[in-house]
């Protein structure tokens, strides 16, 4: 791994530097993601929720290409219509089971920590299907410093993957600025 000073120095030829979030800025202690479902499932005491919620994601996100041509979802919603589960508060135990998961990458944070300090620009981009607002929650929790702005696919409806939701921040920063993603 190159050393936090050596990649500080690179980064620091940009204009606006992207992280992704989770599995760079925030990691779990957990194998994979969905296993957080499991934590869900056992709050809301729910029998195979995890399971029901997977499906209810990929359908979702089906559902949305079929009619919009992108994959961007938000899911509690949906999860209510199967479930009887309350959208809110599926939503709101959820963002509890991961916060109690997730915690600052040590290599990561210390890059940012540097690059905040030395006043750079500095965003977050994800495909992810949790808004902002829980997205920036996790990472002050983490002890990450406040972050110049975040796009998130679900709020844009853009995805990260094809490189759309790059053009909204190309639109709202400037062509003329240099950008690297992490």
């Amino acid at each position: 791994r190159v050393s936090v000073e050596e990649i500080c120095s690179k980064l620091e030829r940009y204009d606006v530097i992207s992280f992704d979030i989770f599995d760079t800025l925030i990691l779990r202690k957990m194998n994979r993601p969905e296993d957080v479902f499991y934590l869900v499932e056992k709050e809301m005491q729910y029998i195979n929720l995890k399971s029901i919620r997977m499906d209810a994601e990929w359908r979702a996100r089906q559902k949305r290409y079929k009619e919009h041509g992108d994959y961007e979802v938000t899911l509690w919603n949906m999860l209510h219509a199967l479930t009887t589960i309350d959208s809110l508060e599926g939503a709101r135990v959820e963002i509890a089971c991961e916060e109690s998961v997730c915690y600052a990458n040590p290599y990561f944070i210390e890059i940012v920590k540097i690059l905040k300090e030395k006043g750079k620009r500095i965003i977050l981009c994800s495909d992810m299907y949790l808004e902002s607002e829980c997205i920036l929650r996790l990472l002050e929790n983490a002890g990450f410093p406040k972050f110049d702005d975040c796009f998130i696919s679900c709020e844009y409806r853009k995805s990260k993957a094809n490189g759309e939701l790059f053009e909204i921040v190309k639109n709202k920063y400037g062509e003329k600025c240099r950008y690297i993603h992490l």
